[in-house]
């Protein structure tokens, strides 16, 4: 039960890519459609009723034009000025009343013919007569405007204003020119506009989200597949690949990627399967020829001479299966184990020196030829033991595959970032098929065992791992019968050099 719940909890909180991705493009898209639709409805409101407002104020204006003042009084006389506005009950435009101080209708639009539009206009008592501005205000669907005209002896101010004027009267102390706009049109209009953004939004924004789960699922195709190879691969099977991809994107780097890394995992992988089996053998060798010495020698008493030569040979296969485990287990150590501390400047012509000192009770010494082109000491980082380890590998190698009584060179010199040993010998060289192996453990050229030459095939190995844990470069060159040089580049001391 309780795996069935983790299972199923697992599965609600899991979010596919595709999902991630599309819920937030999704929500960006709604974001702006939202914003879009806002600003767009604001701005067209705005614009819609400016309009309302401009025909208002020009309705007041064309009615102001038939308004005439004198000192008898305000004189309402639309006769001497043709009016344009409400001028066709049928227009529906827009209508107007003209009142008098005491709000007494005077005049009227003709098309002022509904009693819900006049009781809208008429029934709002006007401002004050003193207050001359413009004023708007909405009643109901409409937009009332409404402004006063008044004599020039300002007769609001004095006791005789109070008396009425009837309305066939001609002249009035002050007149209220009131219109109204119906906002129906700009109303339907702005209904059909929020329909029409709320339709279209909704239809963009479905459109997107199955384009988007469209183009999310295709893209995320080749990931899906990937990962169905990657969980059926295991190491029966070094030889299986993520599908290849034809797209030049970020996917197909990442597939070109975890194929080289793949293939680097197989040739490590095969590599430690020969560096195994060459070990077995190895060292089968030496062991089965211990134990087969060892039998013989039990199956009956012998004579101190006899045990003295059996325990020789004992000895000599051991020491030969010591020297095999401890070149085994260096290069069986991990980079990280490899680091070495205490590493420090050395003077690499005094150790150079030393070191082919060490060799005067060699037997071939005489065969060493040593030179020396520094003027100067010149220090480079490193660690004292593990390169007289390294130089001795090589000149070992070097006496090994070459005939005693021929030259083994010496060179010490420098370049502009390095110090150079060259070990030169002049034995009967590699071939050219076999030079790329040199450093392989347990490598061994046919033309060296045909020859008798004795050897496990580790020595190069080494030195190529030593050479890596110092940080110097080794470069083996050679031609058949044509001598053997290594060089050993080690990298001069500098002041940003770090010190262990």
């Amino acid at each position: 039960m309780e795996r069935n719940s983790g299972d199923r909890m697992s599965l609600i909180t899991r979010q596919p890519l595709t999902t991630r991705l599309c819920v937030f493009f999704l929500a960006m898209i709604a974001l702006v459609l939202v914003a879009f639709s806002t600003a767009f409805y604001g701005f067209a409101s705005i614009f819609l009723h400016r309009q309302l407002e401009e025909k208002v104020t020009s309705s007041l204006q064309a009615l102001a034009a038939a308004v005439e003042t004198s000192p008898q009084g305000v004189e309402w006389e639309p006769h001497s000025r043709p009016l344009s506005v409400g001028v066709s009950p049928q227009t529906g435009d827009a209508v107007w009343v003209v009142l008098d101080q005491d709000a007494r209708l005077i005049d009227e639009s003709a098309n002022l013919n509904a009693s819900e539009i006049a009781a809208a206009i008429t029934v709002k008592q006007p401002h004050s007569v003193v207050d001359q501005l413009p004023r708007r205000w909405h009643d109901n669907n409409w937009l009332v405007a409404e402004e006063w005209i008044r004599n020039n002896q300002s007769l609001a101010n004095s006791s005789e204003a109070s008396i009425g004027l009837d309305n066939d009267d001609v002249f009035h102390d002050a007149v209220c020119l009131r219109v109204a706009v119906s906002m129906s049109p700009v109303q339907a209009v702005m209904r059909t506009m929020a329909t029409t953004l709320i339709v279209l939004s909704v239809t963009v924004w479905t459109g997107s989200l199955l384009a988007s789960r469209s183009v999310c699922s295709r893209a995320l195709q080749p990931l899906r597949e990937m990962t169905n190879t990657a969980q059926n691969m295991s190491g029966e099977n070094l030889t299986a690949r993520l599908p290849n991809i034809q797209t030049q994107d970020e996917m197909a780097d990442l597939t070109r990627a975890f194929n080289a890394l793949l293939d680097r995992v197989q040739d490590s992988f095969l590599r430690q399967q020969r560096f195994t089996g060459d070990a077995s053998h190895q060292m089968r060798t030496p062991l089965t020829a211990i134990l087969g010495q060892i039998e013989v020698t039990l199956r009956r008493e012998r004579s101190p001479d006899e045990y003295s030569r059996a325990l020789e040979v004992v000895h000599g296969r051991a020491t030969h299966l010591k020297h095999i485990v401890e070149s085994l287990l260096f290069l069986a150590r991990a980079d990280a184990d490899s680091e070495l501390p205490n590493r420090q400047a050395v003077d690499v012509k005094s150790l150079v020196s030393e070191w082919v000192s060490a060799f005067a009770e060699h037997e071939r010494a005489s065969d060493m030829k040593f030179e020396c082109r520094l003027r100067e000491s010149v220090m480079v980082f490193g660690h004292t033991i593990l390169l007289n380890e390294l130089w001795t590998i090589l000149i070992d190698n070097a006496f090994k595959f070459s005939q005693q009584g021929t030259a083994v060179r010496i060179q010490l010199d420098s370049d502009s970032d390095a110090a150079v040993l060259s070990i030169r010998d002049q034995g009967h060289g590699i071939s050219a098929a076999d030079l790329p192996l040199v450093g392989t453990p347990f490598f061994r050229a046919e033309a060296a065992k045909q020859r008798g030459i004795q050897g496990i095939g580790l020595g190069l190995s080494i030195a190529f791992r030593l050479a890596q844990t110092l940080n110097v470069t080794l470069d083996v060159s050679s031609e058949n019968e044509n001598g053997t040089t290594v060089l050993v580049r080690m990298p001069l001391l500098s002041a940003d050099c770090p010190m262990d």
